[in-house]
């Protein structure tokens, strides 16, 4: 398994990462577009489905949680990203006791069914892709 964490700086923030296992790249919430253009091991096809598909109205200082925030309901982003297979780790409160979460790993359409009720009461904490469906996506 190989990570990648951004250089050294004093902007570094934990929730800033990439890595892969055999069948998945993760992706923490706080990374930035930028920073996974500029990384050798991200895959040269997902940077070119972003800069195709993704990167209109989007910046590449936004970080991933502030993307998925954003992401409208049946657009052509959010059909890229669920043919890609994506599946988001987030943080949600516990009804029984307050201050305690629970993770809850959601594909994108659910993400965004869901997000409307939440209002605010959830932390991103992790992105993952699909390899396979990366090898399989046609650009």
């Amino acid at each position: 398994m190989r990570i990648w964490t951004p250089e050294k700086s004093s902007e570094m923030k934990d929730d800033q990462y990439f890595y892969q296992d055999l069948n998945r790249y993760y992706f923490g919430a706080g990374t930035t577009f930028k920073q996974l253009m500029e990384s050798d091991l991200v895959p040269i096809k997902l940077q070119v489905i972003y800069n195709r598909y993704l990167q209109e109205d989007t910046s590449l200082e936004m970080s991933m949680a502030d993307f998925l925030s954003e992401l409208q309901a049946d657009s052509i982003k959010e059909r890229v990203l669920s043919a890609l297979k994506m599946r988001v780790h987030v943080m949600l409160p516990q009804e029984k006791q307050s201050g305690l979460f629970r993770e809850k790993i959601m594909t994108v359409k659910e993400w965004n069914r869901l997000r409307a009720d939440l209002a605010g009461e959830w932390v991103f904490r992790e992105i993952e892709l699909s390899k396979r469906a990366l090898l399989f996506f046609e650009v």
